[in-house]
């Protein structure tokens, strides 16, 4: 990834040059730079956080990743059987979790916007449970 520092003349034009060159980046390199990101900023706080331990996560821009120790609703066990793979590239894959745990999981965690998350994702709710469309 270009590293090259670049002055412009407006914000508009900073962010025009900025939504341009990731358009041009892999998805395997963007990740590749979230994690150098996310890595260098844990740096200069002081310490990374362990993932495993309950109640750390995280999340970083543009790509929006959220790493969770633990969700509502979910065996993680049992949802990591029924994970859907996917290769970002040659040589990098990534797991997420399957459309129905998420679904389960959105309904458990019981936020306001959750219910309509899992309408989208084509869930029928009867009394509170998730159903495959």
């Amino acid at each position: 990834m270009d590293k090259t520092l670049t002055r412009f003349t407006s914000l508009e034009a900073m962010k025009r040059a900025e939504r341009e060159a990731w358009r041009n980046v892999s998805s395997a390199e963007k990740i590749r730079a979230v994690t150098e990101i996310t890595t260098a900023l844990y740096a200069m706080k002081g310490s990374m956080p362990d993932f495993a331990e309950p109640g750390n996560f995280a999340w970083a821009h543009p790509v929006m990743v959220d790493i969770l120790s633990s969700i509502s609703g979910v065996d993680f066990d049992q949802a990591w059987q029924r994970r859907v793979e996917f290769a970002v590239d040659s040589d990098l894959n990534a797991s997420f979790i399957s459309r129905e745990d998420l679904v389960v999981a959105k309904l458990a965690a019981g936020r306001p916007q959750d219910p309509a998350d899992a309408a989208a994702l084509g869930a029928e709710l009867e009394g509170g449970a998730a159903a495959s469309a």
